[in-house]
């Protein structure tokens, strides 16, 4: 389709995604120029927004930085994520009543978000801050990369 930035929107993201089944990044697949111009990745606001789990976003930053693609994260949305390990009683993602930090405390919010566990019993977690509290930070930094 003709058109000057060619780009994806893909907020809320609610899963991971790969570009490896489609034709998305030149780099990875061979083409001369990737008929994607731009990646815009953003968690999801509103009362019943879901979370964002980082390692998505951090994939889709990662693909676009091997495929030449300016990569923009807008924002985390409600839920700010949390690098500290918790045990994971549920065996798949679930509402933090079922989690426990890694020293054996229950976590200091009222409305979380589990994720995990891995094979060791560890998660990670999110929780509700706001979408201005939240932010917008991705591994420390805003990316802000746009097509030139």
């Amino acid at each position: 389709m003709p058109a000057l930035v060619r780009f994806l929107s893909m907020e809320p993201l609610l899963g991971p995604v790969r570009f490896d089944a489609v034709p998305v990044l030149a780099a990875d697949y061979g083409y001369d120029a990737s008929p994607i111009d731009w990646v815009i990745v953003g968690g999801e606001s509103g009362c019943r927004a879901r979370p964002l789990h980082p390692d998505w976003a951090r994939s889709i930053r990662d693909q676009c930085t091997r495929g030449g693609v300016p990569f923009f994260f807008k924002q985390w949305g409600e839920w700010e994520p949390h690098d500290a390990d918790a045990t994971i009683d549920s065996p798949s993602m679930d509402h933090v009543g079922a989690c426990r930090l890694a020293d054996g405390h229950e976590p200091p919010w009222r409305d979380g978000w589990a994720w995990g566990p891995d094979q060791h019993g560890i998660g990670r977690y999110s929780w509700r801050t706001g979408k201005r509290a939240a932010g917008r930070l991705l591994d420390g930094r805003t990316w802000d990369e746009v097509p030139s």
